[in-house]
């Protein structure tokens, strides 16, 4: 949770817009774009891959997978 609110420090969440779910057994995967909002009204947007793998229904594990660099380039 630390380093999440650490690189998402000044930033409002928009929106997650999710664009592909798909699943199989247990696991669930999502193609998203996080979008938020900086102080100045500019958005950054952020491509994720998250997969998710459910034990009953609670969340067991939770991976997710974006270019940093391309976050902090929108950043700069």
């Amino acid at each position: 949770r630390m380093m999440i609110d650490g690189f998402t420090a000044g930033l409002k969440v928009k929106v997650f817009r999710i664009d592909n779910m798909i699943s199989k057994g247990p696991m669930v995967v999502t193609e998203r774009v996080d979008i938020f909002e900086k102080e100045d009204g500019s958005e950054v947007e952020l491509p994720v891959l998250g997969i998710f793998e459910f034990e009953g229904d609670k969340i067991a594990k939770w991976r997710e997978y974006f270019d940093l660099n391309q976050f902090m380039n929108q950043m700069a």
